[in-house]
This record gives C-alpha cells, structure tokens and sequence, in this order.
C-alpha cells in the first residue's frame, strides 16, 4: 500500500462545490424580505425628517405630494426653495395612501396626516406613518 499525500481531484473538487454553493447563497439574499422594506421606510423616514429641518431653518413650510413612482416635496413661501423629489432604491416602490401633508414650521408639526406604503419587490411591506396629533413620523410593519 502506499502512502499518498495530498488531496485526490474529487474531494478537491467537492469543496469548490460547497464554497460556490454558500457563496451563491449570501450573495443572493442579503436580507429578509422584511429587513428589505424596512430599510428604505427608515430611508424614507430619514429623508422627511431632514426635510423637516430645513423647513425650521428657512421659517417656511412644505406639502408631500406622492406620485407614482416617488414621493415629491413642494415648497411653499420661500421663492429659494426648489421642489425636490425622492425615488425609491433598486427593489422598492411606495403607494400614496393620503391627498396630500402639510408641515408648517410655525407650529413645527404637521397640519394633516397619513402613511407611505413602501413595498419591496419580494413581497415585504412597511410603513411610513405621519402622526399629526403627535408631531412625529414612524414606521410600522402593521397597516395603520
């Protein structure tokens, strides 16, 4: 019998097999389908809340408008201030569920309320709640 060192071209090749197999894995799902939209409601939570800064800074005020496939700041009182609009991340899309919200920096709260549906393409749902009566914005995995 003789003594062999190393590996044969079979086990050499069954570890490739497993190595391909968990890296496809990890780089196919980095997250849960939940993590995913709640993810982008915090990025959209985010993004109003600096919004909401700005508007205190420059004494004015500003209505969200959702559209098909962003949401849309428009400004009002300040003829500086420019319309600006938020696109959804590859994977993401957001459905109006309200006219339209009011944040007035007089009173630094929100005159109406209502919620963002941010939907991720694998199926997961978050939402973006604007709460008028509290002067806060959260998000939420349960439909408000």
């Amino acid at each position: 019998m003789e003594n062999r060192r190393g590996f044969t071209v079979v086990e050499v090749l069954v570890c490739l097999v497993v190595m391909a197999i968990m890296a496809a894995a990890m780089t196919i799902a980095p997250g849960t389908t939940k993590q995913t939209a709640e993810r982008e409601a915090q990025r959209v939570m985010m993004w109003l809340y600096r919004q909401i800064d700005r508007a205190d800074r420059l004494h004015t005020y500003f209505a969200i408008t959702p559209d098909v496939d962003h949401i849309l700041i428009l400004w009002k009182g300040d003829a500086t201030t420019q319309d600006r609009s938020f696109t959804p991340t590859a994977g993401c899309s957001y459905s109006k569920n309200f006219g339209s919200i009011t944040y007035n920096s007089q009173i630094k709260r929100f005159i109406n309320g209502g919620h963002i549906s941010v939907h991720a393409s694998d199926g997961g749902v978050y939402y973006v709640i604007i709460a008028p009566q509290e002067g806060r914005i959260r998000i939420s995995d349960t439909q408000p």
